[in-house]
């Protein structure tokens, strides 16, 4: 896959839907981003497709999904041990 293609909400859910994300996410992270996991805020990038439609960035969509799924926050959970974690 291009990180870089610009793909259609049908075709974003393709991709991300089969692992836990919405198309409301979707259109939150256009609106108001997602923290990265390097702490900094991040948006979804865009451009315009036909028919009024909108192109959502691969690259982007993969990112934001993997950063979210990450995050402790995340309702989707994270596959991270929790940090008090008991270790055997």
């Amino acid at each position: 896959m291009n990180p870089e293609a610009y793909i259609t909400r049908p075709q974003a859910l393709m991709v991300v839907g089969p692992i836990g994300v919405s198309a409301d996410a979707i259109k939150k992270w256009r609106a108001r981003g997602w923290v990265g996991s390097d702490g900094k805020r991040r948006q979804l990038r865009t451009k315009p497709g036909g028919g009024g439609t909108l192109r959502y960035r691969l690259g982007d969509l993969l990112d934001a999904e993997r950063d979210t799924r990450m995050s402790g926050q995340s309702r989707r959970g994270t596959r991270r041990p929790p940090p008090n974690a008991a270790t055997e």
